[in-house]
């Protein structure tokens, strides 16, 4: 998307989990290539997220929650 110091990177992160049938797919745009696969992987994790059920929504938050609670 354009060309030399206007361009822009696009990334696109496939996902797939267990609790998710299928899988997803996440998009991340940015002048930075670094920054663009970053922005792809959190978007696909946010889809995956946002797909899955409570109880793998909690399992998710489990590990930082235990932390925060000590």
């Amino acid at each position: 998307m354009g060309q030399g110091a206007d361009a822009t990177a696009v990334a696109f992160a496939e996902m797939a989990s267990t609790d998710v049938k299928g899988t997803l797919f996440g998009v991340g745009i940015d002048p930075n290539l670094l920054t663009a696969s970053m922005r792809a992987v959190v978007s696909g994790v946010n889809r995956l997220y946002g797909k899955a059920g409570r109880s793998a929504q909690e399992a998710f938050f489990a590990p930082i929650l235990a932390t925060a609670e000590v």
